[in-house]
């Protein structure tokens, strides 16, 4: 006798197969969706493809702490009179959201009208860890006379005094200790100051450096770096109470015009120094100095750090460059830029962070860790 099928086991043998094709369907549609999402978190890895909204955000995250990529640059524009900050990651600088944050003294953040009007140019400024005050804070100079402490947090007033004038002292570098003291130095002025601020006082120690242009402070000797012209000087700096600068050791640069300290992360063993036609690296241990790399070693670098992947940040005047770039520095030419250039550690030009309208005097990697 031929065997019936059962119409009610061919329909259920029909809904089987059309579950498994669905079944299959919801596999394909699920590795679909897990490909998407691989994808999307490979793009965001690309620093050139990230919004800066997120890099802002996560910038915003890692000032609380040490910078352990793509660091903010931190530009000096005298343009504007302003300190800025400018995503890493911005292509344009001219673009909304490129800028993440701009200051200068004003009586709001409780500056009194004088040291407002002694502000000038601004020179240099830093971001650093003070434990003791819970927080970090920014030192800044503007070589009109003043010299300042401010609240990162806020944009307040933590601290401040005024100096001479530009053409008296015309104070060039700035660097904020770990203890809450602040040391300067002066060009014209011949000096580096180390005051008290650690505790509120405007007294101060001094130290005799003819063209006085940089200072950077070194948490692995316990030592403050000062540079000036043809010198690079290793000084101890007494207590937070009662500082106190007295000369370690002097080191005597190949060429004269020394104007930038700059901290070359990922090695705490080596400083990048500029004088006038030189950029050099120097070593602490076998206090040698040695050209830069490529194109780091440029004529009249006015600042150079890196960032801790590598990259070299620097600026010098859009005056010297052959040829002039479009754009260029419109205030005081001879000295300032409105390009701030990156080049890869062997010293190839990588490109710039440009606004048109600015006048840089400084850019460099905006990091809280000192070296």
């Amino acid at each position: 006798m031929k065997n019936l099928k059962n119409p009610f086991q061919d329909t259920r043998s029909e809904n089987a197969k059309r579950l498994l094709r669905e079944a299959d369907c919801f596999k394909l549609l699920f590795k679909l969706l897990f490909c998407a999402i691989i994808l999307s978190a490979c793009t965001k890895n690309n620093p050139l493809e990230t919004s800066l909204e997120e890099t802002s955000a996560k910038q915003k995250a890692q000032t609380s702490s040490a910078c352990t990529t793509g660091c903010w640059i931190g530009t000096v524009n005298h343009s504007n009179k302003e300190l800025e900050l400018y995503s890493w990651y911005a292509m344009d600088w001219n673009v909304s959201g490129a800028r993440t944050w701009n200051w200068k003294p004003t009586t709001a953040r409780g500056y009194t009208s004088t040291q407002v009007s002694k502000w000038g140019n601004p020179n240099d400024f830093k971001i650093r860890e003070v434990p003791s005050w819970g927080g970090n804070f920014v030192a800044a100079i503007g070589n009109g006379g003043l010299v300042t402490i401010i609240n990162y947090s806020t944009g307040n007033k933590r601290w401040a005094v005024t100096v001479g004038s530009a053409s008296v002292d015309n104070i060039h570098g700035v660097e904020l200790l770990p203890n809450g003291n602040i040391a300067v130095a002066a060009s014209t002025g011949g000096y580096v100051r180390l005051y008290a601020s650690s505790g509120g006082a405007t007294t101060y120690a001094s130290y005799a450096l003819a063209h006085g242009h940089a200072v950077l402070w070194d948490p692995g000797q316990n030592r403050l770096w000062a540079l000036g012209g043809n010198k690079l000087v290793k000084l101890s700096v007494g207590t937070a109470s009662t500082p106190a600068l007295t000369v370690d050791a002097t080191y005597t640069l190949p060429t004269s015009g020394g104007h930038a300290i700059g901290a070359k992360y990922g090695n705490i063993n080596e400083l990048y120094v500029s004088s006038g036609s030189k950029v050099y690296i120097f070593n602490k241990t076998t206090t040698a100095f040695t050209e830069a790399p490529g194109l780091i070693n440029r004529v009249g670098v006015k600042a150079i750090s890196n960032q801790p992947d590598g990259v070299v940040v620097l600026t010098r005047p859009d005056a010297i460059k052959t040829p002039v770039p479009s754009d260029p520095a419109t205030v005081e030419t001879a000295y300032n830029t409105s390009y701030v250039d990156y080049y890869t550690a062997a010293g190839a030009y990588i490109r710039s962070g440009h606004r048109v309208g600015a006048s840089y005097y400084k850019g460099f990697v905006y990091n809280t860790n000192y070296q």
